[in-house]
């Protein structure tokens, strides 16, 4: 044993990092932004300044580049500077609108091909230009870090998708389903992370708001929590949503496929315009509103998807690939027009916790 360590500590000399610079001759891309020129791409990066702020709390500096693919611009911002560009700690990548648009599997392989790339990091659609962003966050030191927060927050209350890369790809490598990301707005107040970017392949097909984008993560079975609110105001009545389980049964015929939807919830009443005790009868009733409200929900979201924006972003294409590939060989080719046509119904049932009182 003692003779084959030499040999072992040998080999782990040769196996070390192959790609190892030193942290000088690099700069560390902790947010991208990614938007599509007439001639190629112009990309906005957030660099950690390790020079500036304090050991714990480093500053921040923007780089912007050019090139002809993705690849081409970060070699010149390495002309530029004298330094590549590390992607490693890279927490998101924001693309522009039109870009979505346009297609983006170029950035996908390029993300993919390049090896310090973290297929765990952050990407989402802006409703602009992607820069936009950044640029109304550049006096913040951390807005690639703040807005992957925001990110995590949302897919959690289920406002936007929790959707790290290698996720988005599979479900593009996937048959049956077409992948979503989270939508960036730029407002007054700062950035906001909700609403769901669909996509048909590649390319950007539309957007869903917040509440349908809940629904479409219920259905999904990617929620476990959130909160469900029904109208508004004084008026509003809200829930945390404990727990959330789909079942999902598909079949038929080539000319018509059903999709039956069974969505269980588990809740608690967070907010409510009624005081006293949680009656049997109030319990039912509220009980009824979450229901009710996720179905009219789920109703809407399927004709969005099938009439709008004619894209299985459900998944129901999925399923039948896997369960059913004697139908799937019928329909599978044109998908498209099956999922549209398809008879998507959805049974909702809500159990309400507790035994307290409601709030004013």
């Amino acid at each position: 044993m003692k003779k084959l360590l030499p040999l072992l500590a040998w080999c782990l000399m040769l196996c070390g990092c192959g790609d190892y610079r030193e942290l000088d001759s690099r700069d560390i891309v902790a947010g991208m932004a990614v938007d599509r020129t007439d001639d190629g791409y112009s990309l906005l990066l957030e660099i950690a300044d390790v020079t500036a702020g304090s050991d714990d709390n480093p500053g921040a500096r923007w780089l912007g580049l050019q090139g002809t693919s993705l690849a081409a611009a970060i070699e010149n911002g390495a002309g530029g500077t004298g330094r590549q560009a590390y992607l490693g700690h890279t927490q998101m990548v924001i693309v522009g609108d039109e870009t979505a648009r346009s297609g983006i599997d170029d950035l996908l392989g390029y993300f993919q091909r390049t090896a310090d790339v973290h297929m765990t990091l952050a990407m989402a659609v802006a409703d602009g230009e992607a820069a936009e962003v950044y640029r109304q966050n550049e006096d913040e030191t951390h807005a690639a870090f703040d807005l992957a927060r925001a990110a995590v927050q949302a897919g959690k209350t289920g406002l936007a998708p929790a959707m790290p890369l290698y996720r988005f790809v599979a479900d593009r490598l996937d048959e049956g389903v077409e992948g979503i990301l989270p939508c960036v707005t730029q407002t007054d107040a700062g950035a906001h992370v909700t609403g769901a970017a669909l996509f048909r392949g590649d390319v950007l097909a539309g957007r869903l708001d917040g509440e349908l984008t809940q629904t479409l993560l219920m259905a999904r079975g990617l929620l476990d929590r959130g909160v469900l609110t029904v109208g508004g105001g004084e008026d509003a009545v809200s829930f945390d949503i404990r727990s959330c389980s789909v079942d999902l049964k598909t079949g038929g015929q080539p000319d018509q496929i059903e999709a039956q939807y069974t969505i269980s919830l588990t809740l608690e009443l967070s907010q409510s315009g009624q005081d006293g005790e949680l009656s049997a009868e109030r319990r039912r009733e509220y009980e009824q509103l979450a229901a009710r409200t996720v179905e009219e929900r789920f109703q809407t979201l399927c004709m969005e998807l099938q009439n709008n924006y004619r894209v299985d972003s459900l998944g129901i294409g999925r399923q039948i690939h896997r369960r059913d590939p004697v139908l799937w060989a019928q329909v599978g080719p044109d998908w498209g027009s099956a999922f549209s046509d398809c008879r998507i119904t959805a049974q909702v049932d809500a159990a309400l916790l507790g035994g307290g009182r409601s709030l004013e």
